[in-house]
């Protein structure tokens, strides 16, 4: 069985990989000057099959969706709008 860890508020360096995923969003697809709310569910799919095919060092360089198929035997690519944090 998995365990599930949670981070404490305020302790950004205990949820590395999410504010790594965080600033990639706001640094790299959607700047600051852009308003979240002016951002299209199309717009945030888009960034979030990138995101997931994107290699990782975590991974030993393959994509979170490859990881995904090989372990389930799913398609996580055909899951709309599922992020993966490593």
């Amino acid at each position: 069985m998995n365990e599930t860890y949670f981070a404490k508020p305020c302790y950004s360096y205990e949820r590395g990989q999410n504010e790594n995923a965080n600033g990639l969003l706001r640094h790299q697809y959607f700047p600051k000057a852009v308003g979240l709310l002016d951002v299209t569910t199309q717009q945030v799919l888009k960034v979030v099959l990138k995101l997931n095919s994107r290699p990782r060092k975590c991974l030993r360089f393959r994509p979170p969706y490859e990881v995904s198929r090989e372990l389930s035997g799913k398609d996580a690519e055909k899951l709309v709008g599922y992020a993966f944090i490593t």
